[in-house]
C-alpha cells in the first residue's frame, strides 16, 4: 500500500514541485484482480491520471500505460510455466484471462512511446506491439 499509493502521490507532489513535464506511470497487473496487491495497482493508476487535475496550472502531465508479462523480466510467469510443464499440470488464475506477452525490446518501446505521445490520460496495450 505505501509504495502504490502513498508512492504515488509522492511521485505527483515532487513532480509538480521540481516541473517535471512528463510522468508515464507503469502498471504492471498480472494477479488476479481479488488480490489486495493488484487492487493498490489500480488505485495507484487512479492517483497517478488523477495528478492531472491536481497539478491546476502547472504544465506536468501524468498518465499510465499498462501492460503484461514482460519476457524474461523478474516476475515474469515463464520460469512457473517451464516448472509445470515437467509434472503436465500447468496453474491458471482464470479461464477468460487473456495473457500479453511482450518482449523486453516492445515494453521499453512501449513506455518510451507513450512519453513521446503523452497527453493527460491512460495507455493501455490490448495486445503486443509489432
Amino acid at each position: 500500500m505505501k509504495t502504490n499509493i502513498h508512492g504515488a502521490q509522492n511521485v505527483i507532489d515532487a513532480a509538480i514541485d521540481t516541473g517535471v513535464k512528463k510522468v508515464v506511470a507503469l502498471s504492471t497487473i498480472r494477479r488476479s484482480i481479488r488480490s489486495i496487491s493488484t487492487r493498490h495497482e489500480i488505485v495507484c493508476e487512479k492517483i497517478i491520471i488523477q495528478g492531472n487535475s491536481y497539478r491546476g496550472a502547472r504544465g506536468t502531465l501524468f498518465s499510465c500505460v499498462r501492460y503484461g508479462n514482460v519476457i524474461g523480466s523478474r516476475g515474469s510467469v515463464i520460469p512457473l510455466f517451464r516448472n509445470q510443464k515437467k509434472t503436465g499440470k500447468l496453474t491458471i488464475t482464470d479461464l477468460h484471462m487473456t495473457r500479453f506477452w511482450l518482449t523486453l525490446d516492445q515494453a521499453v518501446a512501449l513506455v518510451i512511446n507513450a512519453s513521446n505521445i503523452c497527453r493527460a490520460g491512460k495507455y493501455s496495450c490490448r495486445k503486443s506491439p509489432a
